[in-house]
Formats: structure tokens, C-alpha cells, sequence
């Protein structure tokens, strides 16, 4: 049987970096949407080692209004993944929601993301 879940399905798997309003360009991290029904995607965003620029956690506003305006039709979760390499622990995912502009952060423990999404969403190099 395949890693991926049958509930969730890989359709993006690339670099990914928004213009900020500042003016500077914001990291270069790993994005993988996984599409569920029509209407659904859910932006896993991995800070790799080397992203250079701000964090996903100091863009998630902007990362979350960026993939909001990409994809109008579709109802667009994010969640921020820092690896195992950089947090010198296990992989860590955050649910990120976004009210009134601020964002709010919710612990996803991995067993959850690996059963939703497939072994495929823990560390592994740029597809």
C-alpha cells in the first residue's frame, strides 16, 4: 500500500517563496498541497535548513493570504513543518489559522500528519 493517505492527495510538491511588504522576499521553503475533494487543500510548509529570509512562522499571515488568493474556489488549510534537522527533535507541525490578520498556532502531533497524509510528509528532500 502506498505511504499517502487515501483521504489526502499529493498534487504540488515544490519551492515555494512570497514577495513581503516590506519589500524583501520571504525564505525559500518547501510546499506540498494535498487536495481532498474539490474544494480542499491543505499547504504543508517545511523550513528547510537553508531557507535564507524570515521564517514560515514570521510570514504564516502572508503565506496564509498569499495561497487564500492563489486558490479562491478552494477552502486552503496551512500547516508550518520545521524537520527534524532543525529542531535537533522530531519533526514538528503547526496548524495555522488566521483571524482578524493574526495568526494562532496549534500543535498537530505526528502520528496525525502521518496517518492524514502519508510517511511521505516527514523529512524527505525537494521532489
Amino acid at each position: 500500500m502506498s505511504g499517502l493517505s487515501r483521504r489526502w492527495r499529493l498534487v504540488r510538491d515544490e519551492p515555494y517563496w512570497i514577495p513581503l511588504p516590506t519589500g524583501m522576499r520571504s525564505g525559500i521553503w518547501r510546499i506540498r498541497l494535498y487536495a481532498h475533494g474539490p474544494d480542499q487543500l491543505t499547504a504543508v510548509v517545511t523550513e528547510p535548513d537553508d531557507a535564507g529570509g524570515p521564517s514560515i512562522t514570521n510570514c504564516a499571515e502572508d503565506v496564509y493570504r498569499d495561497l487564500a488568493t492563489r486558490f479562491p474556489q478552494h477552502r486552503v488549510r496551512l500547516i508550518e513543518h520545521y524537520p527534524d534537522t532543525l529542531s535537533g527533535e522530531d519533526d514538528r507541525f503547526d496548524l495555522v489559522t488566521v483571524v482578524d490578520g493574526r495568526a494562532q498556532w496549534r500543535h498537530v502531533p505526528v502520528a496525525t500528519m502521518v496517518r492524514e497524509y502519508g510517511i511521505e510528509v516527514l523529512s524527505t528532500p525537494m521532489a
